[in-house]
């Protein structure tokens, strides 16, 4: 390899790494790989999958849907293992070896590794362009949690599929079943994966049926890879004991809305006028529902249809990817063009209905481009020219979509909007939500009182706390009965705290920037706060022991943070529902008729209370600014 073309490859690797883990590297901000962690270190102490669920909860449980934990029991001790081998550094790191491992799966090995990568600095300069939009449109699968294993596994699985394209033999079938099985074992979406495969060895057969020159041997192979995997399909779902309902639900998804459109539109036909517009039941519509339908967890905000937040960045990179696929399709030839098609149309289509599923849209469009872009490489001795120019217009388009995403990285406010997640920011540890001081407070001052968590607290404490103490709920709601599930849904909706008296908590423990919550107990005349810390607020009810501060005042809020802790945090968002959480405090203490209190902690530390002002919007700060100091009867919000 000459010299300069050794120096360029190294640019272009730095810049890869450079690049990845400016997306990749990240504070740990998902709730779920708290229960995750929970669950795995219960299921290494008590040796078995099926930890008792009283074990984490004071509230009612149900054992039925504890049955599918098998399905993730790989998932959850692997997480416990890393935390216990290397804490948050570790689940970091995670992400970023997914990250490098699934984008190297999908671009070098179609490209041919060093063979393609190293004789054309073109190809080279493209895959890099290529890893940047793989990078932005895989960003919803980053999250550290059982699903970051698909962003390793399904290019693997697709990159399988291309390495015996190549080299042919029987070796891809020994292979399948040490990756799928504990695939299935870590994480549903290995069912996406097996698909994948009996679509493109479908596709792969059907075309050299299509062939009369192709070989009779060929054609065996692929009818052989194909039985096989779907043989490997039904195994996997025995092997597994059961499957989760999102499973099914990806299966049943494009029949219940086919069904649902045409229904629509049989409707639609009757009653409509010409003079009518397009409503809800428009079978454009009826096609585009979330994949889980439209009941599913409005307050989690998890299986958020794509369609609805299609301004999204991550929705945005991975639908440019996705059209670029289907131009390089019908413009190249394409080895096994109708499974590629077919492969593409399922993954878009899934990634359309769902934000999170816009990652697997993504891996499959990169992996379609880069096999386009191989094959693309072998016709320049054809055809040179043609060559230039299909791979000028593809590094233009490339090169534009990669642009326009690192712009949308840039320019947004601390590249926090760019997440699915605020408060998703460059850097190491874990976001202030998650900050002890909070969950120690409560442990200490109030070991034995039923403590009301939020989805997000709850995965954390059920984590911090061990055993020593249990939660009301936390993200893994399905061991709950429907009926705790439907007063917690109505109670943080219609700030109704009465909905809460008959689980007998007199304690809350909520996340500073969950707005819902926050109202429902600042609203209330029977709850106010008395401790807040960088990322929560601890509220006590009436009736309970007053937990009486450390110094003279016995009503003020105690401060869990220092002024330096607030300076330290990098995000915004953080900050503004830190201050959000000190004022509105401040507010509930004057609506329970508690003015000195509430003029104590104004007063307690002025450096604080116009640090914290500063973070607020120019209305909230002229009204909090006001003489006397004091707040204005409004909720305020971040």
């Amino acid at each position: 390899m000459k010299r300069h073309t050794a120096w360029f490859l190294g640019l272009v690797g730095f810049m890869a790494l450079l690049f990845g883990c400016l997306v990749g590297l990240f504070p740990i901000h998902n709730s779920d790989v708290w229960w995750h962690i929970a669950w795995g270190n219960a299921m290494l102490q008590q040796h078995t999958l099926f930890p008792a669920a009283d074990y984490f909860y004071f509230t009612p449980t149900s054992n039925a849907y504890l049955h599918d934990l098998p399905n993730a029991f790989l998932g959850n001790i692997g997480l416990a293992l890393l935390y216990r081998w290397g804490g948050t550094m570790a689940l970091q790191l995670l992400v970023l070896a997914c990250l490098f491992v699934g984008g190297a799966a999908v671009i070098l090995i179609p490209l041919g590794l060093t063979k393609g990568i190293s004789q054309e600095k073109n190809i080279a300069l493209v895959a890099l362009l290529l890893f940047f939009g793989f990078c932005l449109g895989t960003s919803q699968l980053h999250i550290v949690r059982n699903s970051i294993i698909s962003l390793a596994f399904f290019p693997a699985s697709l990159a399988l599929y291309n390495w015996h394209c190549r080299r042919g033999g029987w070796w891809p079938l020994f292979v399948y079943p040490f990756l799928f099985l504990p695939w299935s074992w870590i994480h549903p979406s290995y069912v996406l994966g097996i698909l994948s495969l009996a679509i493109l060895y479908g596709g792969l057969l059907g075309e050299q049926l299509w062939q009369p020159s192709a070989s009779r041997h060929s054609s065996k192979l692929s009818t052989s890879l194909l039985c096989v995997t779907l043989a490997l399909l039904l195994s996997v779902f025995i092997t597994s004991w059961t499957y989760s309902p999102q499973v099914k639900g990806l299966y049943t998804t494009l029949s219940a809305h086919v069904k649902e459109a045409l229904q629509a539109d049989k409707k639609e036909n009757s009653f409509s006028s010409p003079n009518s517009s397009l409503n809800n039941s428009s079978p454009l519509l009826a096609l585009t529902k979330p994949i889980w339908g439209n009941n599913a967890l409005p307050l989690s905000g998890d299986f958020t249809p794509t369609w609805q937040v299609i301004h999204h960045p991550a929705a945005e990179s991975s639908l440019l990817l996705c059209c670029i696929a289907f131009l390089l399709l019908i413009c190249t030839r394409v080895p096994n063009r109708f499974g590629m098609t077919a492969l593409l149309l399922l993954t878009t289509y899934f990634g359309f209905c769902y934000l999170r599923g816009t990652g697997y849209a993504t891996i499959a469009a990169t992996f379609v481009i880069a096999s386009a872009l191989s094959n693309l490489a072998t016709m320049r001795s054809q055809s040179s020219f043609l060559f230039n120019k299909k791979i000028f217009v593809i590094n233009l388009l490339l090169a534009l979509g990669a642009l326009l995403g690192v712009i949308k990285l840039v320019v947004s406010e601390k590249n926090e909007s760019f997440f699915m997640e605020k408060g998703r920011v460059f850097g190491f540890g874990k976001i202030a939500t998650f900050d002890d001081a909070a969950y120690l407070f409560v442990k200490t001052h109030f070991p034995e009182v039923p403590c009301f968590t939020t989805m997000v607290t709850g995965s954390y404490a059920s984590f911090l706390w061990k055993n020593d103490k249990k939660v009301f709920i936390d993200s893994f709601f399905a061991p709950h009965p429907s009926t705790l599930w439907s007063d917690y849904k109505t109670a943080v909706s219609t700030h109704n705290s009465s909905l809460l008296d008959h689980y007998g908590v007199q304690v809350a423990i909520v996340e500073n920037s969950n707005l819902s919550c926050q109202a429902l107990f600042l609203t209330s005349q029977d709850w106010r706060p008395v401790a807040i810390s960088l990322g929560a607020t601890v509220y006590q009810k009436g009736s309970v022991p007053v937990y009486r501060y450390t110094g003279t005042d016995p009503f003020c809020v105690e401060l869990l943070f220092t002024q330096a802790e607030v300076e330290r945090c990098h995000s915004p968002t953080t900050r503004r529902a830190l201050a959000a959480a000190y004022y509105n405090s401040i507010l509930n203490l004057q609506l329970h008729h508690l003015g000195k209190s509430a003029e104590n902690l104004i007063h307690k530390d002025e450096h604080l209370f116009e640090t914290l002002v500063n973070y607020l919007d120019p209305s909230q700060q002229r009204n909090i600014r006001q003489e006397p100091k004091g707040i204005a009867a409004m909720l305020l919000r971040p």
